[in-house]
């Protein structure tokens, strides 16, 4: 698994662009379980009277989507997946990418922001973790998560992301006092 991270930002918003680098041998057991599974249900399917595929359209259709529809949607991540993470002082916003489509940029504001780090597995690279954003409540300060990215990243992917976001934050407070940046130049 090496998955693919790309950060920068513009001094408002920290961006992480992350692709999905699943191993060619998971996709291939996946996509042979999926035509496994499809080739059963189509022979179910043609056994069945036409009078019973009225009664049982609603379960089966239930059953599509749950032994079909979400390894269709495991296998597209897997093969094009991309996840995009925006940080700014006022709120995080992410999507998902599957290829064929992909989910609303999704946003929460929060009181103040706090990173961490959840360690997952080690691997020949070092280790390999999720970043996950905390919000901290103004009435009780305790840390609530409010996202957690879903591709595992080395250690030192998410450190660098995390300065980024403090950058973020430090030019909002230099913008916001009138500070001016020093230099010797």
């Amino acid at each position: 698994m090496r998955n693919r991270i790309e950060i920068y930002s513009d001094g408002i918003n920290a961006y992480a662009h992350i692709k999905v680098n699943a191993s060619k041998t998971g996709i291939r057991i996946l996509s042979l379980l999926l035509i496994i599974e499809i080739f059963l249900f189509v022979i179910l399917f043609s056994h069945i009277g036409l009078d019973e595929i009225i009664e049982m359209i609603i379960p089966f259709l239930i059953i599509m989507v749950f032994f079909v529809g979400l390894p269709i949607k495991y296998l597209l991540w897997n093969l094009y997946g991309n996840e995009q993470l925006i940080v700014n002082t006022k709120c995080i916003s992410w999507s998902y990418d599957y290829g064929f489509f992909k989910t609303n940029l999704k946003t929460i504001k929060f009181d103040r922001l706090g990173t961490g780090y959840e360690k997952v597995m080690e691997n020949d690279k070092g280790e390999v973790g999720k970043l996950i954003l905390y919000n901290y409540s103004r009435e009780n300060n305790l840390p609530q998560p409010i996202h957690q990215t879903t591709v595992l990243l080395n250690k030192d992917e998410i450190t660098e992301f995390d300065i980024q976001i403090r950058n973020v934050f430090e030019n909002d407070f230099f913008d916001k006092n009138g500070f001016i940046p020093f230099s010797l130049n």
